[in-house]
C-alpha cells in the first residue's frame, strides 16, 4: 500500500480548492448573465424608463401627458383672448384720458362737460362693454358720471382698490372684482386712468366700470366637452367670471386653492385634483400678463380619456392631426367670435 506524504496531500487539497473556486465563479457568471439579459429585456420593453411597471400604467401616463399639453394650450389661448379684450379697453381709455380738450375742461372745473366728452368711449367700445364712466378729483371724490347718478356724486372712493392702484404708480390700473356702491349693485371691475396736465401734474382720474357679465360673455364660446370650462381669477383670487357661477351673485373666493395662488403669483402649470364627487379634475392655469390675473382651464380627466376628447393613440397614428393643426383649430375656435 502506498501512502502520500504531507507534501502530496497539500497539493491534492489545493487542487480541489482551485476546482471549487473555478466552478463557483462559473456558476456566478452564468447567473449574472441571466440576470443581465433579463434586465436589458425589461429596459427595452419599458422604453428605458423607471416609471414602467405595467402596460396599463404606461398607457395612462402617456395619455395624461398629451392631455395636459392640450389643456394648457386652451388655458394659454384663453388668457390671450382676455388680455386682448382688456388691452382694447385700456387703449381707448388712455386715449380719452390724454385728450387735450378733456384736460382743459377739468382744469377749468367743468367736470360735466369733461364727462360728456368722455362719453365718446361708449361709441368706440363694442358690445356695450362699458357700463359706466366716472371722473374723480385727485383725492378720489366723484365729480361727474355717465349715466348720471347724483346720489353718489361728491362721495369719496379712495378706499377702493382701483384708487389705491392707480394712485400708487399713476399708470392705468385694472381693479379687483367688487360689488359697486351705486344702484343697482352690480359686480364690476374698474379700469382706472390718471389724468395729467402739460406739466405732468395729476388732475384726477377717469374710470370705466365693466360688469362681470361682460367677462362671462368672453368665455361663453370656450366650453369644451361636458365638463370642460375656463374661468377668470382676479389678483385677490376672486372669481371674475365662471360659467357655473352667476355673475351677479356673491363673489366667490378661490384664494385658498393651490392653483389659484400659483397663477396670481405669475406661475403656469397643471394639477390633478379631486372634485366634490371624487372625480379626477385636470386644472391648467395661465397668468394674464401685467394684470396679476389668471385663467384656469379644467376638465374631468375621466371624461377626456373615455370620450376621446384628446386621444393619444390617434395623435400617434393619424398624421393629419399634427400639433400645428390642432393649435390652429383651437385659435380659430377661440378668437374668431370676437375678432
Amino acid at each position: 500500500m502506498e501512502y502520500l506524504d504531507s507534501n502530496q496531500l497539500s497539493e491534492s487539497e489545493n487542487g480541489k480548492k482551485r476546482y471549487l473556486t473555478f466552478s463557483s465563479a462559473l456558476i456566478l457568471l452564468i447567473v449574472f448573465f441571466i440576470l443581465a439579459s433579463g434586465f436589458f429585456w425589461w429596459l427595452n420593453k419599458c422604453g428605458l424608463t423607471v416609471k414602467c411597471k405595467t402596460a396599463q400604467n404606461i398607457s395612462n401616463l402617456e395619455i395624461s401627458g398629451h392631455i395636459i399639453k392640450k389643456n394648457e394650450t386652451i388655458a394659454v389661448l384663453t388668457a390671450q383672448v382676455v388680455k386682448k379684450q382688456i388691452d382694447t379697453l385700456l387703449t381707448v381709455g388712455s386715449f380719452y384720458a390724454d385728450k387735450r380738450e378733456l384736460i382743459q375742461l377739468i382744469q377749468q372745473g367743468k367736470w360735466q362737460d369733461a364727462i360728456n366728452l368722455a362719453s365718446g368711449i361708449l361709441e368706440e367700445i363694442p358690445q356695450n362693454s362699458v357700463d359706466k364712466i366716472d371722473l374723480f378729483d385727485v383725492s378720489g371724490t366723484l365729480q361727474a358720471n355717465i349715466p348720471e347718478d347724483k346720489e353718489v356724486r361728491g362721495k369719496n372712493f379712495a378706499f377702493r382698490d382701483w384708487y389705491r392702484g392707480v394712485a400708487t404708480d399713476f399708470k392705468p390700473y385694472v381693479s379687483e372684482v367688487f360689488e359697486r356702491t351705486e344702484r343697482p349693485n352690480f359686480n364690476v371691475i374698474i379700469l382706472a386712468f390718471p389724468i395729467f396736465n402739460s406739466k405732468n401734474i395729476t388732475l384726477g382720474f377717469m374710470t370705466l366700470q365693466i360688469k362681470t357679465d361682460v367677462f362671462l360673455e368672453w368665455l361663453k364660446e370656450l366650453k369644451f366637452g361636458n365638463s370642460g370650462l375656463s374661468f377668470i381669477i382676479d389678483q385677490r383670487g376672486h372669481i371674475v367670471a365662471h360659467p357655473e357661477i352667476p355673475p351677479q351673485g356673491a363673489i366667490a373666493d378661490y384664494s385658498s386653492r393651490t392653483e389659484v395662488q400659483k397663477v396670481i403669483s405669475g406661475q403656469s402649470g397643471t394639477e390633478i385634483s379631486f372634485g366634490p364627487k371624487n372625480q379626477r379634475i385636470l386644472s391648467s392655469y395661465e397668468p394674464i400678463p401685467n394684470l396679476h390675473w389668471g385663467i384656469i382651464t379644467r376638465i374631468e380627466l375621466d371624461e377626456v380619456v373615455n370620450s376621446g376628447f384628446i386621444n393619444y393613440n390617434s395623435l400617434e397614428s393619424n398624421q393629419n392631426r399634427t400639433e400645428k393643426g390642432i393649435i390652429r383649430k383651437m385659435i380659430e375656435k377661440i378668437i374668431t367670435p370676437w375678432f
